[in-house]
Parts: structure tokens; sequence; C-alpha cells
């Protein structure tokens, strides 16, 4: 089966054509880190990593897209490294606690927007009530459980969200932008199922606006489409993912674990299926109890636009754990430290 380490010779294997194509938009390179295991320390790194031989000579894969400022160092031995865990999480006792909590009686427990609020059968709006920024609502779902939902949950959740964007903007605050955090490991504070949204004033927020100005240049300088290539260059090293309508891969450049990203040309159905099939593929398949949704859509204004709507999934890790996924690497380093695997992504995804 194929794995990250082995990407340096995949690229090798492409015909000239698709190694122009890939080494336009990423760098990959390939190190060996090296360490002695003192002979009292070979049972404890047998019994935590496997094979000594495998730690003392470490693979390490590093990818950059060049033209997203996007950057991710592959290391599958990190996966298995000593964490200390907090006492055993029972997710649906955990829900129960919450059950009765404001979002519960969402129109009584939470603030409005001052337009009001928008609803359907699967969930209802209201005003963050402290908030990122002017234009910061939230999306309540009916359903209290945020690991809990299914394909028309999904939809509805996701055609609110729209609803609330066309309520909210207008010709100043015009750049939206859809957040999903799943319990506390991914930055929620409340455990009931919610997602947040906002709407830039001006401009859009920093990373969209760099990546549509990269999607901008490119097509200035190459006449094509930067996220149409960007999935042509996954597909060439075998990271595509079949999904209905939409474009998606798992990511070379994550910014997390298990990273997948799903692009499509409008904000129907298709882009809300395929993040219920992903999310679903990481709960019931992959063994994943928190993670982040970021949606990314064209303004609201019929100004010059270069993205695709942009969806971004990725795992934020054990809840047991008491060790964050994120550290200095990431916070100041500039670039993103990964243990899973894409092609083990990949494979759950396309249940291969």
């Amino acid at each position: 089966m194929r794995a990250i380490t082995d990407l340096p010779s995949l690229i090798k294997d492409l015909s000239p054509q698709q190694q122009h194509l890939f080494q336009r938009i990423f760098d990959v390179g390939a190190d060996t880190g090296r360490l002695t295991v003192p002979e009292d320390m070979q049972g404890w790194v047998e019994d935590t990593f496997g094979e000594v031989d495998d730690v003392e000579e470490q693979r390490i894969v590093r990818i950059a897209n060049r033209l997203t400022d996007e950057a991710a160092l592959f290391n599958g031995l990190r996966a298995n490294r000593p964490i200390d865990a907090e006492e055993s999480v029972d997710v649906d006792d955990l829900i129960e606690e919450h059950s009765d909590g404001p979002f519960s009686t969402p129109k009584t427990g939470t603030p409005e927007d001052v337009f009001g609020r928008v609803e359907n059968k699967y969930a209802v709006s209201a005003s963050n009530i402290a908030k990122y920024d002017a234009r910061h609502g939230l999306i309540i779902a009916d359903d209290v459980d945020p690991l809990s939902f299914d394909q028309a949950d999904l939809r509805g959740r996701f055609a609110l969200a729209d609803d609330w964007f066309d309520a909210a903007s207008d010709e100043k605050h015009r750049y939206p932008f859809l957040m999903w955090n799943c319990l506390w490991k991914s930055g929620a504070s409340i455990v009931h199922s919610h997602m947040q949204l906002l709407l830039a004033k001006s401009r859009p927020y920093r990373r969209i606006d760099r990546l549509n100005r990269s999607a901008k240049i490119y097509k200035e300088s190459f006449e094509r489409d930067l996220y149409d290539d960007i999935h042509r260059a996954h597909d060439t090293v075998g990271l595509s993912l079949d999904l209905d309508g939409v474009d998606a891969y798992a990511h070379l450049t994550p910014r997390k674990e298990k990273e997948v990203v799903i692009t499509a040309d409008d904000r129907g159905e298709a882009m809300a299926d395929a993040v219920h099939t992903v999310l679903r593929t990481f709960i019931d398949d992959l063994g994943v109890q928190s993670f982040n949704v970021g949606v990314y859509y064209p303004p609201r204004s019929d100004e010059e636009w270069h993205l695709p709507v942009v969806a971004r999934i990725v795992d934020r890790g054990s809840l047991e754990s008491k060790t964050t996924d994120m550290g200095g690497m990431e916070v100041y380093g500039g670039e993103n430290v990964v243990a899973s695997d894409p092609y083990a992504v990949k494979r759950a995804v396309n249940d291969e």
C-alpha cells in the first residue's frame, strides 16, 4: 500500500507533464532523522513504537505548497508517541449532562441578531454573545449531540447558514466564512452541536484573502484555475477522493491530522453531502471525536473572485489527551507537524 514516505519515488514515476504540474505547485523533500536507542530503552521502544531500527532511522517527508504558502512535516512514528491522558471520556454521558443547556432552548436561551432569526426544521440561528467580529452568528442544531447527524441534517444546516449570510450581509459586510468546531479539542466551548458564521467587512479574512490573491496570480500566469490544478496534482499521486459532484483530496499540506479538502462550483447540496461523507468516515471508521470544518465562500457581491467554494475538515485529536495537537512549530515555525498519512485517509474515505 502507498504511504506518504513513498511520495518522492512516486513523483519520479510520473510522466514529464504530470511532474511539471505537480512540481509547479508542490516542493517535496525527504530526509532521515537518526538516533541511538540505549539497550535499557529497547524494550520500551519496541512496546511503544515497534521495531528499534524504525526508531533509529526515521523517514521524514517535508511538503510545501509553493502557491498557498502551506507546508507540512510528516512522520508517522509520532502517532505512537506516549501522551498523558485524562480519565476515559464517555461522550454519551457528556451529551446527557449538557442536554438542558442554553442551546437546548435557543429562542429564549440565546440572543438573536438585530434582523431576527432564520430557522428551518434542522436548526435555528442566534447571535454570538461574545463576537469575533461585528457580524458573527450561530446555527444551533436541533440535536445536542455534535457527532450524530445524517445527510439531511447537514443539508438543512448548510442551507440555513446560506440564509443567514443573505440576511446578515450588506455592501460592506460581504465576505462569508463558516466554522464548525466540534467539542473542546477543536476550540468549542459548548457541547451542543452548532456552527459559527462570520461576514468580514471590506476585505476577506487574511488566509482566504491570501488564497484568492494566489489564485488570481496563478490564473494570470498559467491561464489555469489554481484549485483545479491542486486537485489534479493530488490525483496524479493517488490522493483524490471519489465524492459525487465535487473535487476532493486527502491534503498533502494539511493544517493538522487527516485533513480533507473539498471544492465545488457552488454552495449547493453536493458540498453538504461531501462534508457529510467525510465526517461520517472520520467519526464512524477512524474514531474521530473532535474536528474543525471551515468553509470559504465567494463574496455576497458581483466582484471578481478566483476561488471555488472550499471546505476543509481536520481531526483535532483524542478528547482524553492532555496534549494539544499544536505547538511552537505550528504557531511560530509556520509548518504543520503531522502524524496521519494522507494515503490512509484516502483509503478510509473511499472505502478501499
